[in-house]
């Protein structure tokens, strides 16, 4: 019995220790630091989390009509899950952000990669001109494999073609 308490207690230290190290030594990101010691985004979802408005899709601006609300986007980074409005509906998916081969979520052209999976949506119906805009978005969305972001400003790509711009919006629940 002594030798059982002192193997078990030898393996509580030991696995204390071990934790205590990994986090004075943790070079993962958080989103107060999501940038490594040499430069590398490493939690790029830090910089998602918000909610954008839709500004342009296909090179051309998105106007809305005076009593449409705008199509949004919102990410939740916490649950990995985004939604919004999609002109007439609301919609909700979940997304990934995708690591390269070198291990970072950045490819050499500064682009992160993105996979947003199944979306569902409500299924109310709206005037024919919103409910193709919002068609057309919601196919645009689904086709998006990389992003690039700044403070105010998301662009969402298929390969090297951007397909969709946001524009930030502050302090907006979704």
């Amino acid at each position: 019995m002594k030798q059982i308490r002192i193997t078990m207690a030898t393996a509580l230290m030991l696995c204390t220790t071990l934790l205590l190290s990994a986090c004075c030594c943790n070079k993962k990101a958080t989103k107060e630091n999501n940038v490594t010691e040499n430069g590398t985004v490493v939690n790029a979802t830090a910089t998602l989390e918000g909610t954008w408005t839709l500004n342009s899709m296909r090179n051309k601006k998105v106007t809305y009509a005076k009593d449409q609300s705008p199509i949004t986007l919102f990410f939740n980074a916490e649950a990995s899950l985004l939604g919004g409005h999609s002109g007439v509906n609301r919609y909700n998916g979940s997304y990934a952000i995708v690591t390269y081969g070198n291990g970072t979520v950045k490819n050499s052209d500064s682009h992160a990669g993105l996979k947003i999976g199944d979306l569902i949506s409500t299924k109310m119906a709206g005037p024919n001109e919103w409910m193709q805009l919002e068609d057309s978005y919601l196919s645009t969305l689904s086709k998006i494999d990389n992003y690039q972001v700044s403070a105010y400003e998301l662009l969402l790509r298929q390969g090297d073609k951007v397909l969709l711009i946001y524009e930030r919006q502050e302090n907006v629940e979704e």
